[in-house]
């Protein structure tokens, strides 16, 4: 009877109950489990597949690192609370554990995982401010902006501000935060020569010829810069591609008047730049203890560029939509630490291209950067050339992709 209990009390703090199956290797997706388990790894039988393997691994052993990972986040708790944010075992699996193994069998995995683990609830270490509290800020601060106050949203004891200024104040104070404490991760230098992609759309071949050039090709002038993603009317900047395919492919998305032909030109950089490089944000495993503490920043950056790069109809309400990100532009703009000459951003027209970089830059320069076009307001030397020869001219196909909708007419 003692020892029964006593094992019954060693389940309890450890977390997850005994069992005696084991999940092949190729069903885990992560290095850093597989690193952690690779003492344990023998042959025997897959408990998902059905199939003596010459790889596999108790399945206790991928369960007790799952807790341990789990409780570098959260702590147990026996009952919700009203008033303190708890998610049970199954919440927590999916949030953090959903990318850990291949797709085909991630459900069954992680539902075995679910019944193994005894602890019903998790309550978020720090729950005060956690990353999602981030995430609600940010959510906050674009509806501010957008809907309610487009110049004055800091909050401020001796005037009047709109609701939820306070929490878009602490959205940006966050926001830099996570920009500072991150740059060596999110901040890279592009090389001197490296090749930025810009167009424009032409009705036709005929017209090309006269739009060929580094003034026509470059950033428009200030008083016809027209409102984009990352910056107001008024204000020019520098948008290019790394190809030429997610140039054509941004500039045409774009053009209300539907023409048929793209001018391309190969920009080169005249100097190294440093941009925030948001391309390719590679958020810590949970397994991965030397860059744990920067999970939350990193995971919460990729939700915030997969929001400010999904497509935007221009119906006329783009203007309004294109607010939160112009405010942002602004601040990494003028921001002295760290200081950074543009951003690189996954292009939302040219995701599904077959090519290897569909990178867009915004880059912090207008029309007077180009060489032998403009006078540079500070004496400066320009930042980028037009090569004789390097542009090119692309026919446009516009290509609607349908499914069918799970609908049906109820007339007879």
């Amino acid at each position: 009877m003692g020892g029964a209990k006593n094992h019954a009390e060693s389940l309890t703090a450890r977390g997850f109950n005994d069992t005696s199956e084991a999940i092949c290797t190729v069903h885990i997706a992560d290095d850093h489990l597989l690193d952690l388990v690779a003492h344990d790894v023998a042959s025997g039988l897959c408990a998902f597949c059905d199939t003596p393997r010459e790889e596999t691994v108790g399945l206790e052993v991928v369960v007790s690192n799952v807790v341990r990972a789990i409780e570098r986040s959260y702590d147990r708790t026996e009952v919700p609370s009203d008033w303190v944010p708890s998610l049970d075992t199954s919440d927590v699996l999916w949030d953090e554990f959903g990318d850990v193994f291949e797709p085909e069998t991630q459900l069954f995995i992680l539902g075995c995982l679910n019944e193994l683990i005894t602890v019903d609830n998790w309550e978020p270490l720090g729950w005060e401010r956690q990353d999602g509290s981030t995430y609600a800020d940010w959510r906050t601060f674009r509806k501010l902006v957008t809907h309610r106050s487009r110049f004055i949203f800091v909050a401020n004891k001796d005037r009047h501000t709109p609701e939820g200024a306070e929490e878009a104040s602490r959205f940006v104070a966050e926001f830099q935060r996570i920009i500072m404490e991150n740059s060596e991760e999110i901040i890279r230098e592009i090389p001197r020569q490296t090749v930025i992609y810009r167009g424009r759309m032409v009705s036709s071949l005929d017209d090309a010829q006269s739009l060929a050039n580094a003034a026509a090709l470059g950033p428009a002038p200030d008083d016809r810069a027209a409102a984009n993603r990352m910056s107001p009317a008024g204000i020019s900047l520098f948008y290019g591609s790394a190809t030429q395919e997610a140039a054509v492919a941004e500039i045409a998305a774009h053009d209300v008047e539907q023409r048929d032909f793209a001018l391309v030109g190969a920009f080169e950089t005249l100097r190294r730049f440093r941009v925030l490089d948001l391309t390719n944000l590679q958020v810590p495993s949970v397994f991965d203890e030397s860059r744990y503490a920067r999970r939350g920043d990193l995971g919460f950056l990729k939700g915030f560029v997969a929001d400010i790069t999904s497509p935007i109809k221009l119906d006329g309400r783009e203007h309004r939509e294109y607010a939160p990100t112009q405010v942002l532009t602004e601040l990494i703009r003028w921001s002295r630490y760290p200081s950074v000459d543009g951003i690189a951003l996954p292009s939302a027209q040219a995701r599904n291209l077959a090519v290897d970089n569909t990178a867009n830059y915004v880059m912090f320069f207008g029309p007077e950067s180009i060489e032998g076009h403009g006078s540079l307001r500070d004496g400066s030397r320009p930042s980028f050339r037009l090569p004789a020869g390097s542009i090119e001219a692309y026919k446009v196909n516009r290509r609607v992709d349908a499914e069918r909708a799970q609908w049906r007419s109820s007339t007879r």
